[in-house]
């Protein structure tokens, strides 16, 4: 009797260990096809592009971008925080810290600081975005993408309109 418990006890476990999909999807050794190197070499440089206000008038800009050598801050309250079971709603994530210049031609912004973070979601490199804020302005720039470059761009300015202005982000050649 007491080995047929100790086989249920251990079958049971087994089951329960193997059914949970977090033992499947979410392991720490994701096998990411892409590492720092390919994220720097796809984001770190000269981009060009043009803002499309909404009355239809376009402004070149030229946004420069670096690898940040910034350190987060170490304190207690510094830190993630998921309100969700791990089996439900994993997902594999790098993050690439990035600062830089943004320039327009009509000359409202010259070398501009921007900082922010440049993002890959999942193990391969075909989803990024590009997270961008103006240090001491409450302007926002982002971009989604993929492998070859990103595909959707936009700046909000509060301060001036509710409407993102829409923007095209195309990578110089070096």
């Amino acid at each position: 009797m007491k080995a047929g418990r100790w086989m249920l006890t251990v079958g049971t476990a087994l089951f329960f260990f193997a059914a949970n999909p977090a033992f499947f999807a979410c392991s720490e050794e994701e096998d990411f096809t892409f590492g720092q190197s390919e994220m720097a070499d796809f984001v770190v440089g000269t981009w060009t592009g043009s803002l499309t206000n909404t009355d239809g008038t376009s402004i070149p800009f030229t946004l420069v971008l670096k690898q940040s050598t910034a350190v987060q801050a170490s304190s207690p309250l510094c830190g993630t925080r998921e309100f969700m079971a791990t089996a439900d709603a994993c997902m594999a994530m790098s993050t690439l810290g990035v600062k830089g210049t943004f320039d327009t031609d009509d000359g409202v912004y010259t070398a501009a600081p921007v900082e922010g973070n440049f993002e890959v979601n999942g193990a391969d490199f075909n989803n990024s975005s590009l997270y961008l804020t103006f240090p001491g302005d409450q302007m926002t720039f982002s971009a989604t993408g993929d492998e070859k470059g990103f595909k959707d761009a936009s700046l909000y300015q509060p301060s001036t309109s509710m409407t993102p202005v829409k923007a095209t982000l195309t990578k110089a050649a070096p």
